[in-house]
């Protein structure tokens, strides 16, 4: 399959969209491009994460392909490995134990299958389901300067204040954020992963003193033109939520959702377009731990 059928039954993969057969080519395809799997992986983590954010379960590895997974296993013919010796077959004996233990006889899709398999198997994070419209946690006046100052700053009408100064690169900026507001942010603040690049950072009053702000834009590439606004604050108890729980504040079909979580001692708030976005967001921020 070309580049392009290829990238498309990925994402229909990922999304669990394809029957026992429509997998066989894609697992294949993930045995000859290793780099594909690395990301059909981090977009099984993602779903799933968001998953149990939202519903509170375990996400779970389509039963279908864990079917065809399992035939593979019971036909696959062992490869000849590049020592130049051979395989020996999987024995009855064989059969009995983990497909872990014998991995190496298999040919390359089945491995790969399988790998993904145990992979999302292991996925687990300690998230719980948030609460959709729970305005009363953020007075309206606030929620308001919250959506005021995405919009604005999103729009480049009211730029990011510039009287703290933080470093340009992204590696470097959650050490300044801790410096600057006495609280530890997540260690990898990147949103890369799901097509947003880091564009600005500066102080900010909205939530409180001290804070930032931090804006990320979608590449051109992806074809869109959101942008999500991430603030932080030290968390001194200001909003009772239990930690790692992220609660949506705005009711639902708002044209700029927020959502606010806790974690690790740092009060969260992300405003974007789109609520499934920012929820890949926060499952994207929890991965990078």
């Amino acid at each position: 399959m070309d580049e392009y059928e290829a990238q498309q039954r990925l994402a229909a993969f990922a999304d669990g969209e394809l029957g026992p057969a429509e997998q066989v080519p894609v697992l294949e395809y993930l045995a000859a491009h290793p780099q594909a799997m690395g990301r059909l992986i981090h977009q099984q983590r993602l779903r799933q994460a968001v998953d149990r954010a939202m519903h509170d379960r375990a996400g779970r590895v389509p039963l279908p392909l864990r079917r065809k997974v399992e035939q593979m296993m019971m036909t696959a013919v062992p490869e000849v490995e590049a020592a130049g010796g051979s395989t020996p077959p999987v024995t009855a004996a064989d059969r009995g134990h983990s497909p872990i233990a014998y991995l190496g006889r298999w040919a390359p899709a089945a491995v790969a299958a399988v790998l993904l398999i145990f992979t999302l198997a292991a996925v687990t994070t300690t998230w719980g389901p948030g609460t959709s419209g729970d305005a009363a946690l953020i007075p309206a006046g606030q929620l308001a300067m919250f959506t005021k100052r995405h919009v604005d700053c999103a729009l480049q009408l009211a730029p990011l204040s510039d009287a703290v100064k933080f470093p340009e690169r992204l590696s470097e900026i959650p050490a300044a954020i801790a410096q600057h507001t006495g609280a530890q942010s997540y260690p990898v603040l990147g949103l890369s992963a799901m097509g947003y690049e880091f564009e600005a950072i500066g102080p900010c009053s909205v939530p409180g003193m001290p804070s930032v702000h931090m804006i990320y834009r979608a590449r051109p590439e992806t074809g869109r033109r959101d942008a999500m606004s991430l603030w932080m604050i030290k968390d001194r108890g200001q909003i009772d939520i239990p930690p790692d729980i992220p609660y949506t504040v705005t009711s639902i079909g708002a044209p700029h959702p927020v959502i606010i979580w806790r974690h690790s001692g740092m009060l969260y708030y992300l405003v974007g377009d789109s609520t499934p976005r920012l929820q890949e967001a926060i499952a994207t921020l929890a991965l990078n731990l």
